[in-house]
Formats: C-alpha cells, structure tokens, sequence
C-alpha cells in the first residue's frame, strides 16, 4: 500500500492504479522538486515487483533497476541495458520495474527514441516508471503513453509538521525579533533581552542530550561517598560544555533564519569568547 500524506492526489491516484489486476505499464511521476517523487518511485516500483511484501522495501532488488542523468543527457549506452533487462523474466519478483529518474534528460535523437519503442510495444510483466521535475521538457510521444502522478508542494501545514521544535520555535522568536525592529516597538536593548529570555527558557524546558547526560552523571556522582564535592567540582566545567552547545545549537539555527537575527548570534559569540 502506497502512503503519501504529503501528497494525497497522487496517493489516491497510485493506489487506484496499483490495485488492478493489471497495473499500468507505465507510470510518469512528475511535479516540482523536494516533493517526495524519488521516493515514491521506488516504492512504486516495489509494489509492482514485490505486491505480496516478501521482501524488504530498503534492498535492493534484482527485478528493480533505476537510473538517472549524471550529466546534462542520458544517452543511448545508459538506457539499452536497463531496456534489455526489462525484456527478460522477473528472477524473483512478479515483474521487472525500470525507474527513470530525472527523465526529461533522455536525449531525443537516440535514448528517448529507443526508449518509445519499448513503450510502444512493453514487453510483458515489465513496468517502466518515469521521474521528472520538469515534465514539459519530456517529450509528448513520452507523455502520451505514461500514466500520469501529479505531486505539489505540500501545504504550509505539512512543511511545519516536519520541523523540529527548538527551529520551529526560534524562526517565531527570529521574527518577533525582526517586527520589534521594524516597528520600533521598545528600546533595542530590552527587545533582544526579552528574547534571550525566551530562548533561556525555551532550552531549560527542553534540554539537549548532552546537558541530560551531564546531569545524570552529576547524579551518579551526588550519590556516592564524597560524590557531592565531586559533583561540586565538575559542575562549573560540567555548565561551560552544556553552554556552549546550546549555544552553538542557536548559532546553527540562525543560519536558517533572516539576517537581522545575525546580531544575536554575534552576541552569544561574545558570550562564549568572555567564558573561556
């Protein structure tokens, strides 16, 4: 079963296609980058050779071949093979699956060409699946005979599901600080204190793995014999390692965001530069 949740038309559209007894022999996945269509491709291309799920989705399979441009073409050479494949019996699957990927790269003078034939005459249980980011570069004779999978870029919704908590939370602190600037709402100083404030907070109510590990081992530590002064001892190096990676954590996180957050991070330097 084919999931897509980012994706719900060309699911809905899969699945429909994938349940027939005949499934369709080709199949154009198509739509702009970073959609998810690579990785539906060679799940596609496992449900067409494997539909029972004897085996595992992450191998690689003997019945599945995929390839795609390394240069500015796929020429002739980089296909014939692939296609040869494909016109022999499956060796362990159902049938044999060819992925194209980046296929508006196949040379319209030899590849593309050869490849239509097979297209045009598909060898029995073979399935050719094609994968673009730039469908109007394909050639119609190509499009015609696939199956077409629409994929958009997902809804604002998804792309914020996806996100990390501490990015998500410092983007809003990044433009809560960039609208205070804009706006002039309160002197500069207690603008970024109240954010750094936040921040603080933020990362006290959420530590990371290493400042839980220190504090476990602090623990440890308290409850031996003459653990406490040991702990004692520790904690002021123990403080400066957690610091510092949070901080460096933050400085890291504001490379994603707008540059008039680039002061903050300039401060935490500071900070970091007076603690050594």
């Amino acid at each position: 079963m084919i999931d897509l949740p980012e994706q719900p038309l060309a699911e809905r559209v899969l699945r429909q296609a994938l349940s027939r007894p005949f499934p369709p022999q080709q199949i154009l996945i198509f739509g702009p980058p970073s959609t998810g269509k690579r990785d539906a491709a060679r799940r596609v291309a496992w449900a067409l050779a494997d539909p029972d799920g004897h085996h595992d989705p992450n191998e690689v399979s003997v019945d599945i071949t995929i390839i795609g441009g390394t240069g500015a073409l796929i020429r002739r050479e980089e296909v014939d093979g692939a296609l040869a494949d494909i016109h022999t019996k499956p060796m362990v699957g159902r049938r044999r699956v060819l992925v194209i990927d980046e296929a508006h790269r196949l040379s319209e003078t030899d590849s593309a060409s050869q490849l239509l034939r097979t297209l045009e005459e598909p060898p029995p249980r073979s399935h050719i699946v094609l994968v673009t980011d730039r469908v109007e570069d394909l050639l119609p004779t190509l499009r015609s005979r696939c199956a077409p999978v629409p994929f958009h870029f997902p809804g604002w919704d998804a792309v914020a599901a996806r996100r990390d908590p501490l990015e998500t939370h410092m983007r809003d602190l990044g433009a809560e600080l960039g609208a205070a600037a804009l706006t002039g709402d309160g002197a500069p100083g207690s603008i970024v204190a109240g954010i750094e404030s936040k921040m603080r907070d933020f990362a006290a109510e959420r530590p990371s793995q290493e400042l839980r590990q220190l504090r476990a081992s602090a623990e440890e530590l308290a409850g031996k014999r003459g653990g406490k002064t040991a702990a004692k001892a520790q904690m002021p190096a123990a403080q400066y390692d957690a610091m510092v990676a949070q901080i460096t954590a933050v400085q890291q996180l504001f490379a994603k965001v707008p540059p008039e957050n680039i002061a903050l991070a300039q401060k935490y330097e500071q900070q970091i530069a007076e603690l050594e």
